[in-house]
């Protein structure tokens, strides 16, 4: 089925019209997470607990064949550390501690869908995707006030399921479950973040998007 003038996400079939572009837009949710990491400060390893945030995937998609997508995503969320167990330490972080650190997970990422319809209106997909990832992490001194800031970059891979349901024939929901794999970074920055390394680790973030056929 081809479908020259991209106008609807639908066809005589059922959920998508070979050759059609998408965007879709929408919020996200980060489950809470572990990290391992050497903490450059006190020359040890650490069990970094972090609480995940909310944060916005946008998401231009070209369904290339029947039941085969490839998309191009921008993914931003938040996490904040909430306790550190250094040796036989813990440390716990936040506003109401002596400091706190803050997390800002940027990455853009092409995946690939393996569609499947289930009726005209819905279909259910799983994915594969690779990327890069920007961690933007800040650190403030609530007693002395002072601060710092730490950027480390990487690469990821990603594991996703997600569902499309149509509302239109040009506007449908995605919500989808991602489990993303990151390497291992190490932070640049000239205070007190200096050389910290962070080890793989892994994230499962969810997200509803609103999606439109162009």
């Amino acid at each position: 089925t081809c479908n020259p003038k991209g106008n609807s996400v639908v066809d005589v079939d059922g959920f998508g019209n070979v050759g059609d572009f998408y965007v879709s837009a929408g919020l996200s949710s980060l489950a809470n997470y572990k990290v391992n990491s050497f903490n450059a400060l006190n020359r040890a390893d650490a069990l970094n607990h972090v609480r995940g945030k909310n944060g916005f995937e946008v998401n231009i998609g070209y369904i290339w064949r029947d039941g085969i997508t490839f998309e191009l995503g921008y993914h931003q969320v938040s996490s904040d550390l909430y306790q550190a167990e250094i040796g036989d330490f813990t440390f716990n972080y936040g506003p109401d501690e002596i400091s706190r650190i803050n997390h800002k997970l940027a990455s853009i990422s092409p995946k690939i869908l393996f569609n499947k319809d289930v009726g005209k209106n819905m279909s259910i997909y799983s994915g594969l995707g690779l990327g890069w990832i920007r961690d933007t992490a800040i650190y403030d001194e609530n007693i002395t006030n002072t601060s710092d800031k730490a950027t480390s970059q990487g690469s990821l891979y990603q594991i996703l399921l997600g569902s499309k349901i149509l509302l239109t024939n040009d506007y449908f929901v995605d919500l989808r479950i991602q489990n993303k794999h990151y390497a291992k970074r190490t932070f640049s920055s000239s205070g007190v973040l200096t050389g910290g390394i962070t080890e793989k680790y892994n994230t499962v973030d969810t997200v509803l998007s609103i999606g439109r056929a162009l």
